[in-house]
């Protein structure tokens, strides 16, 4: 019986494959279900901005103590996007930018 030749690989005779961007139906559901969540987080934390935008003002600057405690319905996390967005950046029509996620 003769012995099998075993191949080298050669590092530089690796093929690249080529990246799919198509999902699959579960990939786009658990996608499409992680981007209704979150737009419907930004819109609580800017909605609730607009009414607690005075208590939350104090607590941004300490935002690594744990004993402050933000009046944002979402806590710190909303407090802290609300004002990115709304105060920082895009006013009142960052609530089209949460329905159009």
């Amino acid at each position: 019986m003769a012995k099998k030749k075993t191949k080298t690989k050669n590092p530089s005779s690796f093929k690249l494959r080529k990246i799919s961007l198509t999902l699959s139906s579960q990939q786009k559901l658990v996608l499409g279900s992680f981007l209704l969540i979150m737009g419907i987080l930004l819109c609580i934390a800017f909605l609730s901005f607009l009414f607690t935008w005075q208590e939350d003002q104090s607590t941004l600057s300490q935002m690594g103590s744990r004993d402050v405690e933000a009046k944002n319905w979402l806590n710190k996390f909303g407090a802290w996007v609300s004002d990115l967005f709304i105060h920082k950046g895009f006013g009142v029509s960052s609530f089209v930018f949460s329905g159009l996620i």
